[in-house]
């Protein structure tokens, strides 16, 4: 999934934030060893609170971290050498989906409430990225919750696999509750076959340069992809470029959509490299299968 060009309001947690909840809990320590010593507790208390929370304080060497570089690349994706540390945490994407060891269940239905959308493309230079404008009111519903469609970008190969299997092309549909800023992505592994309309629609009006835009001069709806069999897997895990952000919703349909070999191709041209991560390990995290 793509992340970074599309300024999703997420909430992150970094460990600058550690550095600054202890200051706090430090200046309530003061207040309170204060009071302490007014009702004349015993030194020795005292001396074990003090050696408590020294003991306790983060430590510089080990908390400070790199600066994000402006730039990252699928060549080298060991992104949090590059100061991305989310990268290197354990709730990461994309991953193989084992369905020999899904948890079955019969889990809440998706109602999806798309409508004819305006957009724009641009070649970011990592993927095409589908902009939708800001007054669409496209969304899903999930267990009541209303998820807003942001954005719609491709990947080439498909960052999940299934039972180790890797499809030619993924696209992911990003999804955000405007009220938690909580992100769900809804991801469908495209097989090679015939021509896709929709995706027609979009490829003809990729940039060629990046970073540029450009209006679509159609209109196009979500609706016209969804999968007649609307079950799925789902998981817990990450964006699956720069910064990583953890805690997404993922939802992969099982049914796959098509894409012809032209139309693969025109996104093989434009990411020589890729520009798909490579499979993270699931970490006993489970998965679920919609029947």
């Amino acid at each position: 999934m793509y992340g970074t060009s599309q300024k999703l309001e997420i909430k992150t947690h970094n460990k600058k934030n550690l550095h600054k909840s202890f200051h706090k809990l430090q200046s309530f320590l003061d207040t309170t060893l204060f009071y302490i010593m007014k009702i004349k507790i015993t030194s020795a208390l005292l001396l074990i609170l003090f050696v408590y929370f020294t003991a306790c304080r983060p430590d510089d060497s080990k908390t400070e971290t790199i600066e994000p570089t402006s730039e990252w690349n699928y060549i080298n994706t060991d992104w949090q050498n590059e100061g991305y540390m989310d990268c290197g945490e354990k709730i990461q994407s994309p991953i193989n989906i084992n369905t020999n060891t899904t948890v079955k269940a019969n889990i809440e239905t998706i109602l999806f409430q798309y409508n004819t959308i305006s957009m724009s493309n641009k070649n970011t230079g990592h993927t095409v990225l589908v902009t939708l404008n800001p007054n669409s009111t496209s969304r899903i519903m999930i267990r009541g919750i209303t998820f807003k469609l942001i954005q719609f970008h491709f990947h080439r190969k498909s960052e999940h696999t299934i039972n180790g299997t890797f499809y030619p092309m993924e696209l992911h549909l990003v999804h955000q509750d405007t009220v938690t800023q909580n992100i769900t992505v809804l991801g469908f592994l495209i097989r090679e076959g015939t021509e896709n309309p929709f995706i027609k629609r979009i490829f003809d009006y990729i940039p060629a340069i990046r970073n540029e835009h450009t209006t679509v001069p159609i209109s196009i709806n979500i609706s016209d992809i969804i999968p007649s069999n609307t079950n799925y897997y789902t998981y817990t895990g990450s964006l699956t470029t720069p910064p990583c952000t953890q805690g997404i919703q993922w939802i992969i349909f099982k049914e796959t959509m098509e894409a012809s070999t032209q139309q693969i191709n025109t996104l093989q041209k434009l990411f020589p490299h890729g520009n798909a991560r490579p499979l993270q390990l699931l970490n006993n995290r489970i998965i679920l299968e919609k029947l």
